[in-house]
């Protein structure tokens, strides 16, 4: 029988998007301005940064929020940490959070002033690893609070970062390079090729490798513990694909951010588009849930939605 990685690549080259119906996509208003990232928390709900707090949704929709004071304002990456509180980057504000479930919030000021955190992760040794994007470093925080700061050798600013199989952190950077960086420190970079354009979401996949996208020229990817990248074109109009998340059965799903849709690679290797009803905001930032689901944040300038979809078949 042919390998997940053996179809997809076959699949890939020439399937076409397209809007099915085996799936039901249910919106849930949020009171504030939304669209940053959003992760799977201990407790089973989903947890999300938003404009001026954190925001938490349990799977029957029920919203809390938790406002964030100035030096963790503009939260964007956020996950949950070894020690089963969230962790999140304060982009405008500059700060390292940390909220437990039952509210309680600390702050961690990095080294570098301004720095711009933006993209977290937890490490395979245990310690949060967070994206510097100002000060173009990715820096390593301890539970304990301690900062250890390791400059990016090239790029112009790394944006997302997640754990690779390998036991490194792979981080996309918005020059369009992917770089990987040890637990001791040690980077590599890989340039992308200028056809594909800048990286933005990245996770690791079924397969063993990273996936990708390009928001700029409509194009996802997916590069080897090597470096060794192959990238595609989504067809038909510009969906910008965003932020990309592991599935519940060995797919992979994509934010459409100008699609105003969620994009599906199955395991037979076939992409499809689940578009939102009534086009109801852009989507951004992905997750699995504890229900198996997808739920995905969504940006507009006033308040906005979380979403959630679910298929309703084996595909």
């Amino acid at each position: 029988m042919p390998s997940f990685l053996a179809i997809v690549l076959a699949t890939l080259l020439t399937g076409l998007t397209q809007p099915v119906a085996s799936q039901r996509i249910t919106m849930y208003p949020i009171p504030a301005p939304g669209g940053a990232n959003i992760a799977l928390g201990p407790d089973g709900a989903v947890w999300f940064a938003e404009a001026g707090e954190i925001g938490r949704m349990d799977t029957s929709g029920h919203f809390t929020g938790y406002s964030v004071p100035g030096d963790l304002n503009g939260p964007e990456g956020i996950v949950t940490g070894p020690d089963g509180a969230l962790w999140f980057a304060g982009t405008f504000g500059g700060d390292i959070g940390r909220l437990t479930t039952s509210g309680q919030m600390t702050s961690y000021t990095p080294p570098t002033a301004n720095s711009h955190p933006t993209g977290i992760a937890v490490g395979p040794d245990g310690n949060l690893w967070i994206t510097e994007k100002a000060s173009k470093k990715i820096a390593k925080l301890t539970l304990s609070g301690h900062f250890t700061e390791y400059p990016e050798p090239a790029g112009s600013g790394p944006q997302m970062i997640a754990p690779g199989p390998d036991g490194a952190l792979w981080f996309t950077d918005q020059a369009g390079y992917v770089g990987r960086v040890t637990t001791k420190g040690r980077f590599r970079m890989f340039p992308m090729p200028a056809s594909d354009g800048n990286t933005v979401g990245i996770d690791f996949g079924p397969d063993g490798a990273m996936w990708l996208t390009f928001p700029s020229t409509n194009r996802f990817g997916r590069m080897t513990m090597k470096g060794q990248l192959r990238a595609w074109n989504i067809p038909g109009g510009n969906v910008c694909p965003f932020g990309i998340a592991r599935g519940a059965v060995h797919d992979q799903w994509i934010a459409e951010y100008c699609g105003s849709g969620i994009l599906r690679i199955d395991p037979r290797g076939k992409v499809k588009s689940f578009p939102l009803p009534s086009h109801q905001g852009t989507p951004q930032w992905i997750t699995l849930g504890s229900d198996n689901a997808m739920w995905f944040t969504t940006f507009s300038g006033g308040a906005s939605d979380v979403g959630r979809v679910q298929l309703l078949d084996k595909q």
